[in-house]
């Protein structure tokens, strides 16, 4: 009998019971055959707790030759750090003490957090204080990191207008499944996101890595594709990602989540 294709829902809450399905399923590469090139591989890696990646080879080739590399990820500004953003707060700051070559980018996601949530932009713009606040604690240096707001950050509000022409509304309900377009929106803007670190405007084209919970997975699927996509009009080359394995919530059922103080 064959198993049940695992469904992934970057805002749903959903349950993972074998991790090593998603290779087979969505093409992740397992993680245990690149530790050993990292210079100093952290815990997360050590235990297991980050299993999978995409692409990676190319962040430890600039890590090797010293060559310029981006590390992008950031947050919806629902509510204060939990033990699961700030295990993907520590990876961005991992990643970004590699190298002197690396920098950081960080995206305060207020566009999504209006989508998914219903988090008016001002008041999200309140709860990122104390997110960034946490994140500067954790270590991040600000003198190589970007951070910003969706909603205030032209660039990628227009590259997600211009990734629009490249997607159908079939090929994002293939990825996302039946949902609001409000949050089809916000995935755009994600892709802008993640490809704002290869604009000219901070040193062109250049691998760049995003550390994610599984869960995450269909926006980096989405990204590379326009990736691909857009290659001949950006020279993008196609991002990386690493993936963690989700934190359960303190009653144990579902992923933790600041939509629930008590997981």
């Amino acid at each position: 009998m064959s198993r049940k294709r695992p469904v992934i829902d970057p805002w749903g809450t959903i349950q993972i019971e074998d991790y090593s399905r998603l290779f087979d399923v969505f093409g992740i590469e397992p993680m245990g055959p690149l530790i050993s090139r990292f210079p100093h591989p952290n815990r997360y890696l050590r235990r297991g707790v980050i299993f999978g990646h995409r692409d990676l080879q190319k962040i430890l080739e600039a890590i090797d030759n010293s060559q310029a590399f981006a590390v992008m990820s950031g947050i919806k500004p629902t509510g204060e750090f939990h033990l699961g953003t700030k295990m993907t707060a520590e990876e961005i700051i991992y990643f970004q003490h590699l190298s002197p070559k690396a920098r950081a980018f960080y995206c305060i996601a207020d566009v999504e957090a209006y989508a998914d949530n219903g988090i008016p932009f001002d008041a999200g713009a309140k709860i990122a204080i104390g997110n960034i606040a946490d994140l500067l604690a954790l270590g991040l240096d600000p003198k190589r990191a970007y951070i910003y707001r969706q909603s205030a950050e032209i660039r990628v509000l227009n590259l997600a207008s211009i990734f629009s022409r490249g997607v159908t509304y079939s090929t994002l309900k293939a990825v996302y499944g039946e949902k609001p377009f409000g949050l089809y929106i916000s995935a755009l803007i994600q892709v802008g996101d993640i490809l704002l670190p290869q604009l000219k405007d901070f040193g062109g084209p250049k691998p760049v890595v995003v550390p994610v919970g599984a869960d995450q997975d269909p926006h980096l699927r989405l990204t590379r594709d326009l990736a691909s996509k857009y290659h001949d009009q950006f020279g993008f080359v196609v991002p990386s990602a690493t993936y963690h394995k989700l934190m359960r919530s303190l009653a144990g059922e579902a992923k933790m989540s600041k939509r629930d103080p008590m997981s």
